[in-house]
C-alpha cells in the first residue's frame, strides 16, 4: 500500500478529475490524501508560496508520503516547476506525478520537472502505475499504458491508452471528500463542511456535477480537441453515467447540506444523449431532487426535440456555445460547423420553454476580422430575446489544433504563455465592437445597427459609454429575472435562493462586467 498525495492547484473547489483519481486510488487499496493549497491564489505570492512549501515539507514527512500527483493547468506551470524541484532536493524517495490537460498536451516538457506523467483519463492508468511501482519500486521498469517517464520514452512505448467505457465504474463522489486538506492562514488544516461556504463557489450552496465525458464537435480551440487526438472516434460518442449513478450522488448531496439550492450540471451538451435517459433523469429528478439546475449545451435540432423532456423541472439557465456569429470563422477557424440558423432555431426554442439562455462568445480572435465581427453583432441582435451573454477573451490552450496553426503562422510564439481574461480585455483593440457585442442583449435591433452605423460619429462616441453602462444593469435586470423564472416568480423562494448563493465576485463578472477591476483577476481554465 502506497500513501499518495493528490494536489490540485484550482483556485476554488470545483474539480472533478482529481476527486475521481483520489476515489479510484482508495478503492484500489492504497492510502490517499486530496490537498488545496491555491484556494484563492493561496500560493501564487511568493511569501505565501515559501510558507507553504515548509508546511508542506512537514505534510510530507509525516504522512509518509510516497507519491504526489499534482493536478494544473498550463498557468500554473511555474507553481509546479518548483513544487517538483524542491520535493526532488529535500525528498529524493518520492515520485512525483502530474496530471491534467497541460500534461497531456505536452507530456514530453512535464518530464523536464516531472518523475512521471498522466496522459488522457487516469482512472485506471495511474491505479495500475501505483501497483506496479508498489511493487517494483523502479520508475525505470515501470511499463503502464497512459503513464510517460523518461525510461519509457527512451523505449518508445506506445499503445493504446486506457478508456473508460463505462462512467458507472466510477465513485459516486460525495460532498466532502476524506481525508482531504487546504492552505489556509499559513497551515495545512483538514477541510470541513464549514469551510465549503468559504472555498466553494456560490458559498457552497450549489451542487457542481459531472454525469458524460465525450463530445460530438472537435472544435479547434477545445480541450476535447486534444483527447479527439488521442481517441479518435471513440471521444466523439459522449459517454453517459446512468440516471441511478447520477440520482445517488445527489441524493448524497442534499442530504449532507441541504442548504444547496441548485444543482450545476458541468457537462458540455448535456442534451447530447438518448431520449430516454433524459426521460427517465427528468421523472426521478422531480421525485427526488426538486432543486432548480442548470446545464450546457451545444445548439443542434436535437435542442428542440429533447427539450420538452425536461419540462416539468425548474430550469434557471442554459448555456450554450455561438463563439462567432460568422459562418467563415466557425467552419474555417473554430472547426465547428454550426449553421447561425441552427443555432437561432435553438435560442428561439429554450425562449419557448421560458428559459433563458446564456450565449457563449468569444472575443479578440486575431483571425476574426471586421466583417466577422459585425456578423455576430447582427446575429445577436436579431435572435429572439431575452438571453445573457458569457464573453471570454480568446485564449490559445496548449495542445490545440488552434495553437498549433497559430504558431506555423507566427500569431504567438513558443514562450507564450495562458494569458488571464483580464489581460486580454485589457489589451483589447475591438473594444467599440466587443461592448457593441455586449449591450446586444438588452437594446432593438436597429438601435444596435445604429451604433453600429455611428460608431465614428461625435455623438455617438459620446452617447456610448453610456448605453454600456445602461446595459450593465439591464444585464443585472435579466439575470434577476431568470432567478425569478426559476421559482415560479416566487419572491420569497427567489430571495432565499439570492441570499444563499450569491457570490459578489462571480456576480461582478457575469453580471456588472464594469466593475471587474474591483475584483481579484481570474484565469481562464484549459478546457
Amino acid at each position: 500500500m502506497l500513501n499518495v498525495l493528490l494536489i490540485s492547484l484550482q483556485e476554488n473547489l470545483c474539480t472533478f478529475g482529481i476527486r475521481y483519481i483520489f476515489h479510484s486510488v482508495r478503492k484500489a487499496g492504497h492510502n490517499p490524501f486530496l490537498l488545496y493549497p491555491n484556494l484563492k491564489d493561496g500560493i501564487v505570492d511568493d511569501a505565501a508560496y515559501t510558507v507553504f512549501q515548509e508546511e508542506a515539507d512537514r505534510f510530507l514527512k509525516g504522512k509518509s508520503v510516497d507519491i504526489v500527483g499534482i493536478s494544473f493547468m498550463s498557468y500554473q506551470n511555474p507553481i509546479v516547476r518548483k513544487m517538483a524541484k524542491h520535493i526532488k532536493e529535500y525528498h529524493a524517495s518520492v515520485v512525483t506525478v502530474g496530471g491534467g490537460i497541460h500534461v497531456t498536451a505536452y507530456p514530453e516538457d512535464s518530464l523536464e520537472y516531472l518523475d512521471a506523467v498522466c496522459v488522457g483519463e487516469g482512472e485506471i492508468s495511474f491505479n495500475k502505475f501505483l501497483d506496479e511501482f508498489s511493487e517494483r519500486k523502479d520508475l525505470e521498469r515501470i511499463d503502464v499504458p497512459g503513464i510517460f517517464t523518461q525510461a519509457s520514452l527512451r523505449r518508445g512505448d506506445a499503445r493504446e491508452l486506457p478508456f473508460l467505457d463505462d462512467l458507472d465504474m466510477l465513485e459516486v463522489l460525495p460532498v466532502l471528500d476524506e481525508p482531504a486538506y487546504v492552505f489556509a492562514g499559513g497551515k495545512i488544516r483538514p477541510l470541513s463542511v464549514n469551510m465549503l461556504g468559504k472555498y466553494h463557489r456560490y458559498n457552497g450552496n450549489s451542487y457542481d456535477i459531472t454525469t458524460s465525458r465525450g463530445c460530438p464537435l472537435n472544435c479547434s480551440y477545445c480541450a476535447d480537441n486534444i483527447f479527439q487526438g488521442l481517441y479518435g472516434s471513440k471521444w466523439k460518442k459522449v459517454r453517459v453515467r446512468s440516471v441511478d449513478h447520477v440520482m445517488a450522488e445527489l441524493r448524497g448531496a442534499v442530504r449532507a447540506r441541504p442548504t444547496i439550492s441548485f444543482i450545476n450540471f458541468h457537462d458540455d451538451t448535456f442534451l447530447s444523449r438518448p431520449r430516454a435517459w433524459l426521460e427517465e433523469f427528468a421523472l426521478k429528478y422531480k421525485a427526488e431532487i426538486k432543486l432548480p439546475l442548470m446545464f450546457r449545451t451545444i445548439p443542434g435540432s436535437f435542442v428542440t426535440e429533447k427539450l420538452g423532456t425536461l419540462s416539468g423541472l425548474d430550469i434557471i439557465s442554459a448555456g450554450i456555445g455561438l463563439q462567432s456569429g460568422s459562418f467563415r470563422v466557425l467552419k474555417e477557424i473554430y472547426s465547428r460547423p454550426i449553421k447561425t440558423e441552427v443555432f437561432a432555431d435553438s435560442i428561439a426554442a429554450f425562449n419557448a420553454r421560458k428559459i433563458i439562455p446564456v450565449i457563449d462568445v468569444m472575443l479578440n480572435n486575431p483571425y476574426e476580422k471586421k466583417e466577422d465581427i459585425l456578423e455576430s453583432v447582427r446575429l445577436l441582435a436579431s435572435i429572439k430575446k431575452p438571453y445573457l451573454l458569457e464573453l471570454y477573451g480568446f485564449t490559445f490552450y496548449p495542445g490545440t489544433e488552434m495553437t498549433v496553426r497559430a504558431l506555423h503562422d507566427g500569431i504567438i510564439g513558443e514562450s507564450d504563455t495562458v494569458r488571464t481574461q483580464a489581460y486580454v480585455e485589457k489589451n483589447d483593440e475591438k473594444s467599440y465592437l466587443n461592448n457593441v457585442i455586449f449591450v446586444a442583449p438588452h437594446f432593438p435591433k436597429g438601435f444596435i445597427y445604429f451604433l453600429v452605423r455611428r460608431e465614428k460619429t461625435r455623438m455617438v462616441r459620446a452617447l456610448f459609454p453610456f448605453v454600456v453602462f445602461a446595459g450593465s444593469f439591464l444585464n443585472l435586470f435579466t439575470f434577476l429575472r431568470m432567478i425569478s423564472r426559476a421559482h415560479g416568480h416566487n419572491p420569497i423562494k427567489s430571495g432565499r435562493f439570492l441570499y444563499r448563493t450569491l457570490d459578489i465576485v462571480i456576480s461582478v463578472y457575469h453580471v456588472l462586467p464594469f466593475l471587474r477591476h474591483l475584483t481579484p483577476a481570474r484565469k481562464n481554465s484549459d478546457g
